[in-house]
């Protein structure tokens, strides 16, 4: 991969491009990055996200289904700490959530999201392929407001909607 600055005299925003293309595929490709830079999210403040008038994600909860609250799991407080680094890592918020008995409050899903595996044997054939929409964040769809609090989590620090 070759790193290459989408624009010129700015050292913080490089785009990653294959080494193996050819020099025709890969000067094009550079000139039509640079003149639509202006489209790209460098961090999440350049990315509003998606409208919530558009789409929001809602949960179809079965209504005979009791709510489960799960207690807080405390641990001795120098693993509390260790906790607290990793979901804070590099400025990133990074957590792991059970959502397993929210799971069986919803009816399963008739059209999954395809397994990773599928996408990337799917780009066989193509000339090119792009992970741009893969920037943190990227895809984020807020939840229903009257579902935030069925997805909720609890730290230390506090609870997370």
């Amino acid at each position: 991969m070759d790193d290459v600055p989408l624009i010129k005299g700015d050292q913080t925003r490089h785009l990653k491009i294959g080494s193996k293309l050819t020099e025709g595929l890969r000067r094009g490709l550079i000139d039509f990055l640079r003149s639509n830079s202006d489209c790209f999210a460098w961090s999440h403040a350049d990315m509003p996200g998606i409208d919530p008038e558009i789409i929001m994600h809602k949960l179809q909860v079965d209504p005979l289904r009791q709510p489960v609250r799960q207690k807080r799991r405390k641990f001795a407080p120098e693993r509390d700490a260790i906790i607290n680094d990793e979901v804070k890592k590099n400025g990133k918020r990074r957590v792991c959530i059970d959502f397993t008995d929210l799971n069986k409050s919803c009816p399963k899903d008739l059209f999954p999201l395809p397994h990773i595996d599928k996408l990337v044997d799917s780009t066989a054939g193509h000339q090119l392929m792009s992970f741009m929409d893969a920037f943190s964040g990227y895809n984020q769809i807020l939840m229903h407001p009257k579902d935030q609090e069925r997805t909720s989590s609890m730290t230390s620090r506090g609870i997370y909607c």
